[in-house]
Parts: structure tokens; sequence; C-alpha cells
């Protein structure tokens, strides 16, 4: 491994990349030392959750009452990717979209 790789996993208001937003990112960084650095935030996505989304992630308005909305992460996310490969299930047909 020449890169460090970034895993990302997204929890989401729903299943569709123009209607639905984020309300969870988690993103683990592995260095080719083997040295990990975790990114674990949980967002507004600035619309309510559905009940039957909470009760697949367990996150629910009430939680992500008062946190930051993606916009407000969005450069930090850049500055912990930036160099690195990514990985992650579903990626490029769910995660990335979004």
């Amino acid at each position: 491994m020449q890169r460090p790789i970034v895993h990302l996993d997204l929890e989401t208001t729903g299943l569709s990349t123009v209607n639905d937003r984020i309300v969870a990112i988690y993103l683990l960084k592995v260095s080719p030392s083997g040295e990990r650095e975790a990114l674990d935030l949980v967002l507004d996505p600035g619309v309510p959750i559905p009940d039957e989304v909470s009760r697949i992630h367990g996150i629910d308005d009430d939680r992500v009452h008062g946190c930051p909305r993606f916009e407000n992460v969005a450069d930090r996310i850049l500055e912990f990717i930036a160099g690195c490969d990514l990985s992650g299930y579903n990626l490029t047909f769910f995660d990335l979209p979004f």
C-alpha cells in the first residue's frame, strides 16, 4: 500500500441521492504503516428523518438537533481524505453520489 486508504460509510434520510440527505458519516483512514484515524460525524440533514429510516440506523430528529450541516463540515472531510484512496461497501453507487 503506497497511500492511505479511507473507508467511508454514510447514513442517510433515505435512498434517493436527489431528495435525501446525509445524517452521519464515518471515515476510517488507514495509513501504509497501519496507523488508524477516524472521523465520525452526526449531521443535521435539514429535513425530517423518516421513522422507518431511524429504525434502521438509530438516528432520529432529536439526535441531529444542534448538529452541524454537511456544508459546515465539508472542508474538514476534504482535508481528512486528501491524498487517500477511498473504499466502502457500495461506494460507487450509494456513498459517492450522496
